[in-house]
């Protein structure tokens, strides 16, 4: 991994985005993701670049884009009981932990969690692939 590439990729984002560059800053922030999916200045970049345009988050599922804007909310869809049967990581089983108080709005769990956005969603989506989470 090229530490000095991602960092000067990152900051080129930065820059982009206090500039209001947000297409700019978009392509470098994945830039970045590409080489350190964990980067996160470069998730974080990316939740702070949809909010400001307030569109919805793209994501693509099975070749598909699906959205998943902040104002949908995402609850559990099955039993905590059954949640115990499938094997999660532990930062999985942070998030799928706050959804057991009951249904929150995407903004709050993309901005309440230790992981960065972009990591948010990839849970949130593979959960709701299969069945576990749903979205309202």
């Amino acid at each position: 991994m090229n530490t000095l590439l991602i960092k000067a990729t990152v900051n080129e984002g930065e820059i982009a985005l206090a500039h209001d560059e947000f297409d700019k800053a978009e392509l470098a922030f994945r830039s970045a993701l590409t080489l350190d999916p964990e980067n996160a200045v470069a998730n974080a970049g990316l939740g702070e670049i949809a909010r400001a345009r307030g569109t919805p988050i793209l994501r693509v599922i099975d070749g598909e884009h699906e959205p998943l804007s902040f104002e949908q909310t995402v609850r559990l869809a099955v039993r905590l009981s059954r949640l115990l049967a499938h094997d999660v990581s532990a930062r999985e089983g942070m998030i799928l932990a706050r959804l057991a108080g009951g249904p929150k709005r995407v903004d709050e769990m993309l901005y309440g969690s230790d992981a960065g956005p972009a990591q948010v969603l990839d849970v949130l989506e593979r959960f709701v692939q299969k069945g576990i989470l749903a979205v309202d």
